[in-house]
């Protein structure tokens, strides 16, 4: 999923239950969450349904600072889901980003909540240099 800038959280919400169907088009439980907290459960029965058919799940949440705003829930859902259900999971990989480094270098990296030592890994992306984005435009027009 990919937050939307400026949306609320009814809309992101929409935005989740779309991509959702796309990457769990075999569950079959109704999705229409009210909340994060719902969505999230929801979002953790279907990972804990792929796992059971030994596929390797991973959970793709981009630019969370605008689905994270402060009254939205997103944040305390996402550490609860955490803490409660993937922290022990080999095949639930969670991978959250966002473009606003400050916000998500003091809520997720430098978190004293619950998400508090729960970083594994911190990739750093490094912009394309001119000979790297040609090939990559170049391997793209011709696959």
């Amino acid at each position: 999923m990919t937050g939307s800038k400026g949306a609320g959280k009814t809309e992101q919400l929409i935005n989740f239950k779309h991509a959702f169907k796309v990457a769990f088009p075999f569950f079959s439980k109704l999705i229409n969450p009210k909340n994060w907290t719902e969505a999230l459960l929801l979002l953790w029965e279907a990972a804990e349904e792929a796992c059971k058919k030994k596929k390797k799940v991973i959970l793709f949440f981009d630019e969370v600072p605008w689905i994270a705003t402060r009254r939205s829930g997103f944040l305390s859902a996402l550490e609860h889901l955490w803490n409660r259900y993937l922290s022990n999971q080999k095949n639930i990989i969670l991978i959250i980003c966002g473009s606003a480094a400050a916000w998500m270098i003091e809520k997720i990296i430098d978190n004293r909540e619950g998400l508090y030592g729960r970083l594994t890994e911190i990739i750093h992306l490094h912009p394309f240099n001119l000979l790297q984005t040609e090939h990559s435009q170049y391997t793209t027009k011709n696959n």
